[in-house]
């Protein structure tokens, strides 16, 4: 993490570089042979239109630097998700993309992203990723996310992921 960030709503400048943070992590997937965004056409089903239409419904976020007002990573919130259609109080993640040379960024846009779970009164924090990538499943397991099952969107399938935001959490007591 090189600077203090800011976590807020997209804007409309910002669309070129989230698409060029999604390519740059696309061509990174490549490069290291994790079969994610690269084989499963994730630029075809989420084109910039989408990123657009998610930014003029108010559901695109950016993670900013405060001084250098780069954006370093972006995700999509969402307070309804149809691959969870079980009528539970939670904010869904999607879409999350995080500056390759940008160490920790993905991991503050989760924390951002629990904070206003909870702030909003919800009950879980949930995401899915793909079911191929082991390295990406224990990174979100290590961050208390908990499998709870798999959906599928054509070529996609995916570990369902949420995180009970309602047991409060373990860092602040005393063993």
């Amino acid at each position: 993490m090189s600077e203090m960030y800011c976590f807020q709503r997209a804007q409309e400048t910002d669309i070129a570089r989230v698409m060029e943070l999604i390519e740059a992590r696309v061509r990174w997937m490549d490069k290291c042979g994790i079969e994610q965004w690269n084989t499963n056409g994730y630029l075809q089903a989420y084109p910039e239109a989408y990123y657009r239409e998610e930014l003029n419904n108010r559901r695109l976020y950016v993670l900013r630097g405060e001084t250098t007002k780069r954006v370093y990573g972006a995700l999509v919130l969402r307070e309804q998700d149809d691959n969870w259609d079980d009528g539970e109080s939670a904010l869904y993640v999607h879409n999350l993309v995080a500056d390759i040379d940008e160490k920790g960024a993905g991991l503050y846009m989760l924390s951002f992203c629990d904070v206003l779970a909870r702030a909003k009164g919800k009950s879980y924090l949930r995401l899915d990723c793909d079911k191929r990538n082991e390295k990406l499943n224990r990174y979100y397991a290590l961050q208390g996310f908990a499998a709870v099952g798999e959906c599928t969107d054509g070529p996609y399938t995916g570990v369902r992921r949420q995180k009970d935001l309602t047991k409060g959490c373990n860092c602040c007591r005393e063993e």
